[in-house]
């Protein structure tokens, strides 16, 4: 059980792929931030700021599990690079 709480420490591939998507997701949430602090300073609307994060949420939303079944059909390491 000791193991797999250290496994970013024992394991240099999983620990390199753990840094990089952590990395990722704190630049996806700067974007967010960005925009979101951008098209208020722009329009000085929350609802226009509201609406922009919006439309960058609901592809997520919709597509996410229309295209699900179809996907578990690939490889699974292209489609998290591609993804990515």
């Amino acid at each position: 059980m000791t193991r797999t709480r250290n496994l970013p420490g024992v394991n240099r591939n999983f620990r390199n792929l753990w840094l990089a998507q952590t990395g990722s997701t704190i630049g996806d949430w700067f974007n967010q931030v960005a925009l979101a602090q951008t098209t208020l300073a722009i329009t000085h609307s929350a609802e226009a700021m509201g609406f922009v994060l919006l439309c960058r949420s609901f592809p997520g939303f919709v597509l996410g599990p229309l295209i699900s079944p179809f996907v578990d059909h690939f490889d699974k390491k292209k489609v998290m690079i591609i993804s990515d």
